[in-house]
């Protein structure tokens, strides 16, 4: 079975969409974990990965940007027999516009995302537990698929296109340069750390009710605030001075 991981924030009018692609082309058993941060302040996409991982059922885990679209039937299982190491199923992004129906109309020619992880991230359960996961350290969304790519040494890459739903950055959450360039710097300086001690075991929140969404496939949404890590975590202060960059934005 795949369990597909979906963590978001402020999305819910992408979730639909994101759910029916699944439903439309995953080609074996599946179950959907959605994590959703129930809080503001920065976006911890990587965090909220990290908290469900422990909820998974399946041998195979796929973690999904809430506003990704397949464009093909998805074959995990076999994919990752044949890859032996995670892998990105796709090599090109088109932008697409979606309608309430869930139709897609593409808005551009695919375009390949040279060096950049993301979209549809797909791991065995060892291979995550093996990679420690995302780290604690990255602040907002992109870096902290980057940072994994780092800790898989590198994902394989299908020779795919998968969609990305067009939409209007809400600029009140667009952090400054200093976060863009914290978080380059963690994945230059990502092997000089022990990643055992900033790994997906590390990452604490509160939990909120849980919400089952369907019996078959099983769908839950999971709710967390107050996302943080222990007391005795090995990098507080450099997290702290991240966080601290973080509280900048662009009003």
């Amino acid at each position: 079975m795949v369990s597909l991981i979906v963590p978001y924030r402020d999305r819910l009018k992408h979730l639909p969409g994101c759910l029916r692609t699944f439903a439309e082309h995953v080609g074996e058993e599946y179950e959907v974990l959605i994590s959703e941060q129930a809080e503001g302040g920065y976006f911890l996409r990587g965090q909220l990965a990290n908290l469900v991982f422990s909820r998974a059922a399946g041998e195979i885990v796929a973690i999904m940007d809430v506003d990704a679209r397949f464009l093909v039937r998805q074959e995990f299982s076999r994919w990752s027999s044949e890859q032996g190491k995670p892998f990105l199923p796709w090599t090109r992004v088109v932008d697409v516009a979606e309608d309430q129906a869930g139709r897609l109309t593409p808005l551009g020619t695919p375009i390949i995302w040279a060096g950049n992880a993301g979209m549809c991230c797909v791991l065995t359960r060892e291979q995550f537990e093996a990679s420690n996961g995302y780290s604690n350290l990255v602040i907002g969304w992109g870096g902290e698929d980057n940072v994994l790519d780092g800790r898989v040494h590198r994902f394989a890459r299908l020779d795919l296109n998968i969609a990305h739903v067009a939409h209007r950055a809400d600029r009140a959450k667009v952090v400054r340069t200093a976060r863009r360039a914290n978080n380059m710097l963690l994945c230059l300086t990502e092997s000089r750390r022990n990643l055992a001690a900033d790994s997906f075991r590390q990452t604490l929140a509160t939990e909120l009710p849980a919400e089952v969404l369907s019996q078959s496939p099983r769908i839950v949404k999971y709710a967390w605030r107050d996302i943080t890590v222990p007391a005795d975590f090995a990098y507080r202060e450099l997290l702290d001075d991240y966080r601290a960059g973080e509280a900048e934005t662009i009003d």
